[in-house]
């Protein structure tokens, strides 16, 4: 249950950013890992984005 909280607090931050365009990575791995825990098949297809888009290493990197 902590490491929940923990996840939406920073979550919450990174959602907070500014939508620049050197932040399009992250605002992907943000919304990767909010959809792992609410929409699972979301979450893949971002994952196939990533890979498709030449950030292989990374997508192979996270959890599933």
């Amino acid at each position: 249950m902590y490491s929940d909280k923990v996840a939406f607090k920073i979550l919450s931050w990174l959602e907070s950013l500014a939508t620049d365009p050197e932040l399009c990575l992250l605002r992907e791995l943000t919304l990767y890992f909010y959809f792992i825990y609410t929409n699972d098949d979301q979450a893949k297809g971002i994952k196939l984005i990533l890979d498709q888009s030449g950030y292989k290493k990374i997508s192979d990197d996270l959890p599933d």
